[in-house]
C-alpha cells in the first residue's frame, strides 16, 4: 500500500477528529491564514485567474448539482434564518465597496433595471399602491413637521395640521409642496424646498398675499 492510499484510510478512520483539529487550528490562528490567503491571492492574481477560468464550467456544474440536493437546500436556508447570517449580511451591505459597485451597477444598466421593474409593477397590478404609499408618506411627514410648530406670523398653535407654507422668496420657488405632496414626487425635493418656507395659518397666508397683490 504506498503513501497515498494509508493517508485515504487514516482520513475515512479518523475524519471528526481531523475535522475537529483542524476548526480548532482555524479559529486559533485565523487572522494569520486570512492575511496569508490574501498575500497569496495577490501574489498569483493571473494564476488563479487563467486556472478559474478553465476550471469554471465544470465548477458551475458541480455547484448546481450540489445545491439542488434538498438535506443542503435545508443547510442553507437554516443558516440564512441565524443571526450571525444577518448580522454578516447587514454588516456586508454597510460597506463602501459594496455600495460603490451597487452605483456603478445601477449608473450602467439603468435602463435595465428601469424596464424590468415597470413590467413587473404592471404584473403585479403594484403600480397604484405603490402610488398611494408614496403620497401617503409624504402626507405622514408633512403632519409630523407641522407638529409643535405654530404660525409664523400671529403664533397659532390649536390645530398646526392646517399651517401653510408660504415661500419667504417668490424669486427661490421652484413648486407648491401642497401640490407636490398630492403627485409622487422625490421627498428629498420636498425637504429643500420646506427649507426656503415659513409656516402660516390660513388667515395670515391669505393676509399676506392679498397685502402683496394690492
Amino acid at each position: 500500500m504506498n503513501r497515498k492510499d494509508k493517508d485515504k484510510n487514516y482520513y475515512k478512520k479518523n475524519k471528526d477528529k481531523i475535522l475537529v483539529r483542524f476548526k480548532k487550528y482555524r479559529e486559533k490562528n485565523r487572522e494569520k491564514l486570512v492575511a496569508y490567503g490574501r498575500a497569496y491571492r495577490k501574489k498569483n492574481r493571473d494564476k488563479l485567474k487563467a486556472y478559474e477560468k478553465k476550471r469554471s464550467p465544470k465548477r458551475k456544474e458541480e455547484r448546481k448539482k450540489y445545491s439542488q440536493k434538498s438535506e443542503v437546500k435545508a443547510r442553507i436556508n437554516a443558516y440564512h434564518k441565524t443571526p450571525k447570517f444577518k448580522a454578516y449580511l447587514k454588516e456586508y451591505r454597510q460597506r463602501e465597496s459594496v455600495k460603490a459597485k451597487r452605483r456603478e451597477y445601477e449608473a450602467r444598466n439603468r435602463e435595465t433595471i428601469t424596464a424590468r421593474s415597470k413590467e413587473y409593477n404592471e404584473r403585479m397590478g403594484m403600480d397604484k399602491y405603490y402610488r398611494a404609499y408614496r403620497k401617503k408618506i409624504r402626507q405622514d411627514f408633512l403632519s409630523i413637521y407641522k407638529k409643535g410648530k405654530s404660525c409664523a406670523s400671529c403664533g397659532y398653535n390649536k390645530y398646526p395640521e392646517i399651517l401653510q407654507f408660504h415661500h419667504k422668496n417668490k424669486k427661490d420657488k421652484s413648486f407648491n409642496i401642497a401640490n407636490k405632496v398630492r403627485t409622487a414626487s422625490a421627498l428629498k425635493k420636498v425637504k429643500v424646498e420646506i427649507d426656503k418656507c415659513i409656516l402660516l395659518c390660513p388667515n395670515c397666508h391669505n393676509w399676506l398675499h392679498f397685502n402683496e397683490n394690492k
